[in-house]
């Protein structure tokens, strides 16, 4: 079960007892949305002694600065192992189309290429200059709509990766981050918390489904990517390393839709009571 205030965890027993309020009494007003554990297991840091944390055996509540339940005996210890011992909860995810870097790594050499074939045009000289023109316009135009695709393809699977690792809790949401990225000059900074971050964001994911493997989500490959592209001159050396980037963690965010499909299968397969 989880508790509707704190949002924590706990198993329910049959047996517990709730605690009368002259045993513990309340701290004055209601606690702040914050849970007694951190992600890895790790406990929070106890300078905060006058909030509230929770039993997960008896539910009884007492301040943080307690090394143990006072009701049950509990050590906070045992709670954070518990906590981390426990495998992580399936959870709808929205639907995500993997194909998109593929299709953006194929249309922007592409591009280049069309881009490229308008001097090979006119060095061959085949025919009158007017036609060799109007070949000239075709290829420019036709290259700009190939990368224009591929820009397509990247922006929005770049929102629905976000979409995917989203939690309610999140100061930005998918559309926003994406969205800001179209600001002139705060885009220049902006674009580190969106590629790194969401690299970031899915080892965190991976972390939790399988904590003892290593996962590569392209943090370095998107982090210089990032980089290079406030370099003059260097913006197209940037598109490849972002595409290279793309397709790392679309490889990573399939990793987590199979994790997840598998524990949704199992808990299919074996029903919580």
């Amino acid at each position: 079960m989880q508790c509707p205030k704190c949002g924590i965890d706990f198993e329910a027993l049959a047996d517990a007892k709730p605690v009368p309020p002259t045993e513990v009494p309340p701290p004055p007003g209601p606690p702040p949305y914050e849970g007694a554990y951190t992600s890895g297991g790790v406990s929070a840091p106890r300078a905060n002694a006058g909030m509230a944390m929770y039993c997960i055996d008896c539910g009884a509540r007492f301040p943080r600065s307690e090394d143990a339940c006072p009701v049950c005996g509990l050590l906070v210890d045992e709670m954070l192992d518990e906590r981390a011992r426990r495998p992580p909860r399936p959870r709808w995810l929205p639907p995500m189309r993997t194909h998109l870097p593929i299709m953006a790594a194929v249309l922007f050499p592409l591009g280049l290429i069309l881009f490229l074939g308008v001097p090979i045009v006119y060095e061959m000289r085949l025919g009158p200059r007017s036609m060799r023109d109007v070949f000239a316009v075709f290829f420019c135009v036709t290259a700009g709509a190939v990368e224009l695709a591929g820009f397509v393809c990247a922006i929005t699977w770049l929102y629905q990766a976000w979409r995917l690792l989203a939690r309610e809790d999140e100061d930005y949401s998918p559309g926003l981050k994406i969205g800001l990225l179209f600001v002139p000059f705060f885009n220049l900074y902006w674009m580190f918390v969106v590629v790194p971050g969401l690299s970031i964001a899915l080892q965190r994911e991976l972390r939790q489904h399988a904590p003892g493997r290593p996962h590569n989500t392209g943090w370095a490959v998107g982090l210089v990517g990032c980089i290079l592209m406030l370099i003059p001159y260097l913006q197209p050396v940037a598109l490849c390393i972002f595409v290279a980037w793309m397709l790392i963690a679309n490889n990573a965010i399939q990793r987590l839709i199979r994790y997840n499909e598998r524990l949704l299968d199992d808990e299919a397969m074996d029903p919580v009571p």
